[in-house]
């Protein structure tokens, strides 16, 4: 079949029936777009590949960064960061990879940007067609933890997590706590107040508020998006925000009163996510990524006995990045902000 390419600011009028057609992660598809245009000034397009019935058959969402050391063109500009081709199914994945992958070069380059990146998508990665077509000049694989809700989760613990498991859901049993799913504004505030406490004690930046009632206002409740909260005594002690589809739910963020932390709250909300997704019939449950191996994140998760596999960050150079390659890693967090330029290793201060 022969396709024709369009790039265009606009959704493509057949979306929602090429995502019904479709495996791809909430993070590619036109709804994320929504979301992270409410607080960034990026420019976003679509690269869309039509059949000859003018029929969406592939999409690849990309945001235009500019900036004075030099433009980039990305998959995805801040939080949630994956991005990629999605293909409908039974269409000619290979011939759809290379029209999408080489247009979006092509388009870099009449943009003036020096970088394109593209953050595949865990589950759904074409490996062969992204090395193929988009030729990277530099790779960054992040590791992630999954889960399959397929299968039982307590299958896979050994007997000592068995033990630890058990022991913490008394805990926060006994201590009373109550799991529920909310779309209640209200609660969001009183649980990022939470969120907010919790990446100050660990040094981290807190995802800004408006960040998450884009993703509200956004998304759907209970099909691309859920808030689960953890009440003790009708008060919010723990919480998490989770966005996906009818295959996939990202666990996109998670975050506990410290207060409370030996009452074992994340305990039982990642125990009832898991089994309130499993009633919903997901295939997986994405546990995301971890600062490095050796952190305490990694090793809660590992913990948790969540399978572990990786994506890809994929940077094809489009023009001169000399300008790039000088900063140093604080001037390049300083200029580009939450936006993925290139490996920390490539500049030259990091040689």
């Amino acid at each position: 079949m022969k396709y024709q390419v369009e790039i265009s600011k606009e959704i493509p009028n057949d979306n929602l029936e090429f995502l019904a057609q479709s495996d791809y992660l909430i993070q590619q598809s036109a709804s994320w777009v929504n979301v992270v245009k409410s607080v960034e000034d990026d420019e976003n397009y679509f690269i869309v590949a039509k059949d000859e019935n003018d029929k969406t058959c592939g999409m690849l969402s990309v945001f235009l960064h500019e900036n004075q050391y030099g433009n980039l063109l990305i998959s995805v500009p801040s939080f949630g960061g994956y991005g990629g081709v999605i293909v409908k199914n039974d269409e000619n994945s290979e011939e759809i990879h290379k029209l999408l992958l080489t247009e979006m070069i092509d388009f870099a380059k009449k943009k003036n940007c020096v970088l394109a990146t593209i953050s595949t998508p865990p589950f759904f990665e074409q490996k062969s067609f992204y090395d193929k077509f988009f030729q990277p000049e530099f790779i960054k694989e992040n590791f992630y933890h999954f889960f399959n809700l397929k299968e039982d989760f307590l299958d896979s613990f050994n007997s000592k997590q068995r033990n630890n498991f058990k022991r913490n859901m008394k805990i926060a049993m006994g201590n009373g706590l109550h799991f529920e799913i909310s779309d209640n504004i209200e609660n969001l505030e009183n649980w990022h107040k939470i969120h907010k406490k919790r990446m100050n004690e660990i040094l981290a930046k807190p995802i800004d508020l408006q960040f998450f009632k884009s993703i509200f206002s956004n998304l759907e409740f209970q099909k691309t998006f859920w808030f689960a909260i953890i009440k003790k005594d009708k008060q919010i002690i723990c919480g998490g925000i989770f966005i996906g589809n009818e295959k996939v739910v990202d666990i996109f963020m998670l975050s506990a009163d410290s207060d409370y932390f030996k009452m074992n709250a994340n305990t039982f909300l990642i125990y009832n996510a898991l089994d309130f997704f499993k009633s919903k019939n997901i295939q997986y449950l994405n546990f995301q990524s971890s600062p490095s191996e050796e952190s305490g994140t990694f090793n809660y998760k590992k913990n948790w006995a969540a399978k572990l596999d990786y994506h890809r960050y994929l940077t094809k150079i489009t023009g001169d990045i000399s300008k790039i390659k000088k900063l140093s890693v604080q001037q390049l967090k300083a200029n580009y902000g939450t936006h993925y330029v290139l490996p920390y290793n490539e500049l030259e201060s990091e040689k």
